[in-house]
């Protein structure tokens, strides 16, 4: 929630004043003054920080028809097939989980033996730029083997086979925020979902068996809301 004119955050493993300031784009000295914290600002596991003059409080433009994003479709990457049972139910959020420079990413996707991770990824460039590495019809295994969506049936690989994944490049900078809003508002309307509620983070993906379950992350309920109010606009236009 907000708290003087910012918000609040949980430190998670993994998080540095750097990280969390990219994430919520202001200054890690601001962060560390507006929390009394010193020289050597250290951190620690499930401390509460007041984020100040948080970029969070601006709120994703209306639609106007002008694309934020730059959509990049590459050549596809090796290890994809398609699936005759494959309808898109879900569209799953990494977030955010992957470190390496797209180049480098782009590169390791095209020499492992292990089938392809994302389907497409949100990049930190200076303008978004939407990186597609598989079609959306074809399967990308990474929703993971032993999971199952909460609420259905859907087990084991089948989660893979109804769901189509956006990774977000870590950290994502909050100035990309309406642009990513944008990006799965266009991906709800390209797969024919109803709404909003479709989109789910990995971590909210059960994982009973001890898969990954990205503990660090985006305020999903945010972007849920805001998805559904971008897609409100466009329909009321």
């Amino acid at each position: 929630m907000p708290i003087e004119g910012g918000h609040i955050h949980r430190v998670v493993r993994g998080d540095s004043l750097s990280r969390i300031g990219k994430l919520y784009g202001v200054s890690w000295l601001d962060i560390a003054r507006a929390n009394g914290i010193g020289r050597p600002w250290v951190i620690r596991v499930g401390q509460v920080l007041v984020i100040p003059g948080s970029a969070r409080e601006t709120p994703p433009p209306p639609s106007t028809g002008r694309r934020l994003y730059d959509l990049q479709v590459l050549e596809p990457v090796r290890n994809r097939h398609r699936d005759p049972r494959r309808r898109i139910r879900w569209l799953i959020v990494h977030d955010p989980g992957v470190t390496a420079r797209p180049a480098a990413l782009l590169s390791a996707m095209r020499t492992t033996a292990s089938p392809v991770s994302y389907h497409r990824i949100f990049s930190d460039e200076a303008r978004p730029v939407v990186y597609e590495l598989v079609p959306k019809g074809d399967v990308a295994w990474h929703a993971g083997a032993s999971t199952q969506i909460p609420g259905t049936d859907v087990v084991n690989g089948d989660v893979n086979v109804f769901t189509w994944s956006l990774s977000i490049m870590n950290p994502m900078p909050m100035s990309h925020w309406p642009a990513l809003v944008q990006v799965l508002a266009d991906m709800v309307e390209e797969a024919g979902l109803p709404d909003a509620g479709v989109i789910l983070a990995h971590r909210e993906v059960n994982t009973a068996r001890g898969r990954r379950s990205d503990p660090r992350g985006i305020d999903m309920d945010r972007l849920r809301s805001d998805v559904a109010a971008e897609l409100g606009r466009r329909r009321a236009a």
